[in-house]
């Protein structure tokens, strides 16, 4: 398994080398998660709605423009315990667990102590999805 960092570094040099190719990222990301264990059930659903929340938060992160992905989490997967960065030790999974999603896509789940911790796109493989509504959720 890869650490954080070498997802990071490996990211941001494929990012440098095709900086208008959001399906360079996706590709990378789908790459990190088949390592991972992580597996679609239902693959063509799932993957359409994954692409399209992936590619609005390159959009924004890549250009600044300010683009909503059109469906976000509502229900995940945890393939390993992840760990806050904070330094109040936490950590949340393994497991299928309900999510919050804001409307930029960027997904939470409580942790041991039902706090909210931050989760990355690598580190987790969607369930079930909702449609963004604009709202925190």
């Amino acid at each position: 398994m890869r650490t954080r960092k070498e997802i990071q570094d490996e990211m941001q040099r494929i990012q440098a080398e095709n900086p208008n190719d959001p399906g360079a990222i996706i590709d990378f990301i789908i790459r990190v998660q088949s390592e991972a264990g992580m597996y679609w059930q239902d693959q063509s659903i799932n993957l359409r709605k994954w692409q399209s929340y992936v590619q609005a938060i390159i959009t924004q992160n890549l250009t600044g423009e300010t683009k909503l992905p059109p469906f976000v989490p509502s229900r995940i997967r945890l393939v390993q315990m992840i760990h806050g960065d904070n330094s109040v030790r936490t950590q949340a999974g393994p497991g299928v667990t309900d999510c919050r999603s804001n409307k930029w896509g960027a997904v939470s789940v409580k942790d041991e102590n039902g706090k909210y911790l931050g989760v990355r796109p690598h580190q987790f493989e969607v369930v079930a999805w909702r449609e963004n509504v604009g709202e925190k959720s």
